[in-house]
């Protein structure tokens, strides 16, 4: 018996020790430590010291005899494989199922079997078909996971179109923020019970049913059997899928999941696409949302203001509806609506939407050329973080449109009409848009300018070049009308008086011509019957218009000139009176101020039409300083209150500023300017009403705004 038939795992080893097992099933004993063994029906047992086995046992053992004395030991023992248990004593062992579930897989609803005999753990973890234990519960964790949750790798018709129509209402949820659109998974599990014949547990079996059945539209579902609740067609239309702006049309994204860093509403900017947007118009969100955030943002005002606009739903709801839907920011709008509509200041500096939740706030996604997310915020400032951006495809689309559109060398009006925008869309990007205009550029010949027409990038520049090249057009059209006007204003024995003071007599005869010709011709003409319109209308009355303002500009000379004649003999004779000849130094500032030397590229036709009153103005001061500084010296104490203010409110003008801001501003200046007639000289008459009240009114307005 020395053979290796019988050494230990032989098959001689084997068949006799499995012969042996067969007697000694009771005997079987599983390690627990060392020498220490856990028997049947939980005995603690030991090998017996004299044992061959003893210090060299394997994990199973069994032994002929259980002998007790100072404790129980195993006497005659020999080791074995536990999986000889299973076959020789399947009738004895006890099977346990648990953890029954759907393996993807796989594709089959499994379970974790335990098998045991005598109390010893012989297989812990089998996995077996569920199906075949317990068919009833096997189905339904079937048609939960595999058809209800789609947790399936095999696709099936029905299943894309039930997906579809759930994708369809979960939008619906995700847009209007409501979780009683679409059926419950319970709902959805009972139509597929309430369909199946019998309980299925495994893909192969369930494909094969579908087959026989031979009914594609046998388990497709219908929007009556997902859609729990309606939803109001004017409701939906105020969650849109895209947003329009300026630059085009942009996709929305919709998220109901609070707490979630997608929660609320994204909009997809391609990288490109990001620079060019305006960030005021992102903070209205979606009609559906904004009057939610009105009312956010009311409840955090300060209390004292806060109150004024009880009860806030009911504001809420009429801001949104009643507010001018304008591209300045939200803050800025809603101080100057709420002033109007209900007579409530609330400076623009006390809104803020820190506090608000998420889904109050627009989620900006920037996106790549191919899709994929880049950066996301709630941050406008976000779409200022990649000014050089260039992708390939707006560069190429652009590019693409130029090659089509744009003309150069234009001499007359040959080219279609123009409309305000080009969409430039492609599937897998929202629209944008090029914005086409005139534009005046170098010729190739030196002094020599050309007209072409251009797509640009920003809508802004493209009004500011097409009008510039709408002057230039009339300009080559009608060539003699213009060089008369051009005489006119070379022969001005006045203009040429004048010259010396403002930039010489080239540069500020070129400066009255642009003038005059960009006040008259400088329009953001579209269609070419417009043009032609107006220039049977404006090129007759060139002439008359021409001279009218000609004699405007040498009238504020004459009126420049005396007055600057009047500070400067003043000035001498008043020299010793430091009083006296402080005034006339700041007025002497003010004339300059006023009426700087390239006053008229600065200042339109209207402004330049009042500058003669104000230096009539800044004149007769000067006398009544020079005669009664006193007096003079208490209306300018008077005046100061609200001079003294303009510097500090030029200085508060940024790159942030708004644009309402600094046009207020620059109200506020010209209106210093009336009250000033009306306080010093009340005989020249102010072209509008003018108080203390009103000047008082710009002042607290401007103050509140951004």
């Amino acid at each position: 018996m020395k053979t290796k038939d019988f050494d230990i795992g032989g098959p001689l080893y084997i068949a006799l020790h499995q012969s042996l097992l067969s007697g000694y099933l009771s005997g079987i004993a599983h390690k627990k430590e060392k020498n220490l063994f856990t028997a049947a029906k939980g005995q603690q047992i030991m090998i017996f010291p004299g044992s061959g086995l003893f210090g060299n046992a394997g994990n199973w053992i069994m032994a002929a005899e259980f002998v007790k004395t100072s404790r129980l030991f195993a006497r005659t023992a020999a080791n074995i494989d536990p999986e000889w248990l299973e076959p020789l004593a399947k009738n004895l062992c006890t099977y346990t199922c648990f953890d029954p579930h759907w393996e993807k897989t796989r594709g089959e609803v499994i379970a974790t079997q335990q098998v045991a005999l005598f109390g010893l753990i012989l297989v812990n973890d089998r996995k077996i078909a569920y199906g075949k234990i317990n068919p009833g519960e096997a189905g339904e964790i079937f048609i939960r996971h595999a058809l209800v949750q789609g947790e399936i790798q095999q696709k099936f018709e029905f299943m894309a179109h039930n997906r579809k129509l759930m994708e369809t209402l979960e939008t619906l949820e995700h847009k209007t923020r409501k979780k009683d659109i679409l059926a419950s998974e319970e709902d959805i599990f009972l139509f597929y019970q309430s369909k199946l014949p019998e309980p299925f547990s495994d893909i192969r079996s369930f494909a094969r049913f579908l087959k026989e059945k031979n009914d594609p539209d046998f388990l497709k579902m219908t929007l009556a059997d997902l859609q729990k609740s309606d939803v109001d067609a004017h409701e939906l239309s105020l969650y849109p899928d895209t947003l329009t702006l300026a630059q085009g049309k942009f996709n929305l994204e919709y998220e109901f999941n609070p707490g979630s860093k997608k929660d609320g509403v994204t909009l997809r900017v391609p990288l490109s696409s990001a620079p060019l947007i305006s960030g005021n118009r992102l903070d209205r969100l979606v009609p559906g949302l904004f009057e939610e955030k009105i009312a956010g943002l009311i409840k955090a005002l300060p209390k004292a203001f806060r109150v004024k606009l009880l009860p806030i739903s009911e504001k809420a709801a009429l801001i949104a509806a009643e507010m001018p839907k304008q591209d300045r920011p939200l803050f800025s709008l809603l101080s100057a609506f709420i002033r109007e509509r209900f007579q409530v200041l609330i400076p623009e500096t006390l809104w803020s939407d820190q506090d608000l939740p998420d889904h109050l706030k627009m989620r900006i996604s920037i996106r790549d050329e191919k899709g994929k997310e880049i950066k996301a915020s709630r941050d406008k400032a976000v779409l200022g973080q990649f000014p050089s951006a260039r992708p390939l495809f707006q560069d190429k689309a652009f590019d693409e449109a130029r090659e089509t559109f744009e003309i150069r060398d234009i001499r007359q009006w040959d080219f279609p009409d123009l409309e305000n925008f080009i969409p430039l869309s492609r599937t897998d990007h929202p629209i944008i848009k090029a914005y086409p205009g005139l534009k005046v550029e170098p010729g190739p010949e030196k002094n020599r300018q050309t007209l072409s027409l251009r797509l640009f990038k920003s809508e802004k520049e493209a009004e500011t070049s097409h009008c510039e090249g709408i002057r230039h057009l009339f300009l080559l059209l009608f060539p003699e009308d213009f060089k008369a006007l051009k005489k006119d204003i070379q022969s001005s024995p006045e203009i040429k008086q004048m010259a010396p003071v403002f930039n010489g007599r080239a540069e500020f005869q070129a400066s009255v011509f642009n003038r005059i010709t960009a006040t008259f011709f400088g329009k953001n003409i579209r269609r070419k019957d417009e043009f032609e319109s107006h220039a049977r209308h404006e090129i007759p009355a060139l002439y008359k218009n021409g001279r009218e303002f000609i004699k405007m500009i040498t009238d504020l000379g004459k009126e420049y000139r005396s007055c600057f004649d009047l500070i400067q003999k003043l000035s001498f004779r008043h020299s010793a009176m430091k009083k006296t000849a402080d005034m006339l130094t700041c007025l002497f500032n003010d004339l300059k101020n006023l009426v700087p030397p390239d006053f008229p590229d600065l200042y339109t036709h209207d402004r330049i039409r009042h500058l003669p009153r104000f230096v009539a103005c800044l004149r007769i001061r000067a006398q009544r300083a020079a005669d009664d500084p006193a007096k003079e010296g208490k209306k300018i104490m008077q005046m100061e209150k609200y001079s003294r203010r303009l510097p500090a409110l030029l200085s508060s003008l940024s790159s942030h500023s708004t644009p309402e801001k600094s046009s207020l501003v620059e109200e506020f200046f010209w209106l210093l300017e009336e009250y000033k007639i009306s306080l010093f000289a009340p005989e020249l008459k102010t072209m509008v009403k003018v108080s203390e009240k009103k000047l008082d009114t710009f002042l607290v307005k401007i103050s509140t705004m951004i």
